[in-house]
């Protein structure tokens, strides 16, 4: 009994870029996918569902302050920024039961040239809410620090 093998493969998915690599290991020779992670298979378009909410008459103030230490030290042959960031949650009118403060400090680093030439950087923000009897509060967002 004589067993063939084809050639070598190797298949890479890198979720952070959204590819899929096929690569033939011996004529070094890959093929690059997209990856729809959230699309049906056979279908060439995702389309979430969006529901519409009225507003409460609450509103949220969301105030995020980024303060960059000046500690730098070396990671991964990266230079990373110690960087503190405070966030607080206040509504109006007055609800200390859904008020909050969150901090985190951790070390980061800038994303390479060709990270930003595939994946630009969006400004924006995002909250996450519940509507209540099909209502949801108006988010205002404020940002101190670079």
């Amino acid at each position: 009994m004589q067993l063939e093998f084809g050639p070598r493969r190797a298949l890479i998915q890198n979720r952070d870029l959204a590819c899929q690599f096929h690569i033939d290991l011996e004529s070094r020779v890959y093929t690059a996918f997209e990856l729809h992670e959230y699309r049906r298979p056979g279908t060439t378009s995702f389309m979430p569902k969006v529901e519409s909410h009225k507003p409460s008459g609450r509103t949220v103030y969301v105030n995020t302050e980024t303060i960059d230490t000046g500690e730098r030290k070396e990671t991964f042959g990266y230079t990373a920024r110690r960087v503190i960031i405070r966030t607080t949650y206040r509504y109006s009118p007055d609800d200390n039961a859904g008020s909050r403060d969150g901090e985190a400090d951790g070390c980061y680093i800038d994303p390479p040239a060709a990270w930003l030439a595939l994946h630009p950087p969006i400004r924006g923000h995002a909250i996450l809410q519940i509507a209540v009897g099909g209502r949801t509060d108006t988010p205002v967002f404020t940002d101190v620090g670079p």
